[in-house]
């Protein structure tokens, strides 16, 4: 393996992978770029190339996700793919969003056991924050010592903190650096590797782990330019304006 190559996989801290495009909030939760894609018909992201991603990242000490505009919950494999992380990837830490519409302290509990290290829930309406907090309080009873937290998102959307279905128009001019195509590897439901989770519509693509080696995507002459480019906030793209 070259030295650049190394360098590149090394920088990789954040490992997402959207494993499905399915979400209990979609028809209304109306600031979320997944209102607009739509959760018909199904997708997911196949269990063998998670594996084989997984595998070409077996080094790999930093967070994986199984979220991006989906909820994990949704996925009869999530379990199972917690524990295909730590045994694919020992050094890992894996991380969970969820909305918690689904979630028990029992459900969570059995998370834990299987191998997941942080949970992070969002409540989005008062009553379903409040439930929330009664889960992290049972776990933290039952003598859970792992990290968790409930996120306050009742105004994320008027906040603009999740308000990423119009990004593309708000053009902002600034020369800012920008590493987060540096730092994540997000891999979408359909298999597509984009720079950043603002990206939503994928107008800026790497590669796709269905036909392309981890390696080969992190050497892709795009991906390098971008990266080269947003150190010196040199703003090209469409969704790097915004």
């Amino acid at each position: 393996m070259n030295t650049s190559l190394v360098k590149e996989k090394r920088n990789i801290k954040f490992l997402e992978f959207e494993i499905n495009n399915q979400c209990q909030y979609t028809a209304v939760h109306n600031w979320c770029p997944r209102n607009r894609l739509g959760t018909e018909p199904l997708e997911e992201l196949k269990t063998e190339v998670i594996t084989k991603v997984m595998k070409q990242f077996k080094d790999f000490d930093g967070s994986v996700y199984f979220s991006n505009y989906n909820e994990p919950t949704t996925d009869k494999r999530f379990e199972s793919l917690i524990k295909k992380a730590k045994k694919e990837m020992p050094k890992c830490a894996v991380q969970m969003f969820t909305n918690g519409v689904d979630l028990t302290a029992d459900k969570a509990e059995s998370y834990f056991k299987t191998g997941l290290d942080i949970l992070r829930m969002s409540g989005y309406s008062k009553s379903e924050h409040n439930r929330l907090i009664k889960i992290l309080v049972e776990l933290k009873n039952r003598g859970i010592k792992n990290y968790m937290e409930v996120c306050n998102r009742m105004y994320s959307g008027w906040l603009g903190h999740d308000d990423r279905v119009n990004i593309y128009n708000r053009i902002v001019y600034t020369n800012m650096p920008c590493y987060m195509p540096i730092q994540f590897f997000m891999i979408c439901s359909n298999g597509n590797v984009i720079p950043c989770f603002d990206d939503w519509k994928q107008t800026v693509v790497f590669g796709n782990v269905y036909k392309d080696k981890v390696d080969d995507i992190l050497m892709n002459p795009v991906r390098l330019e971008l990266i080269e480019k947003l150190k010196q906030g040199k703003r090209e793209s469409v969704v790097c304006k915004t």
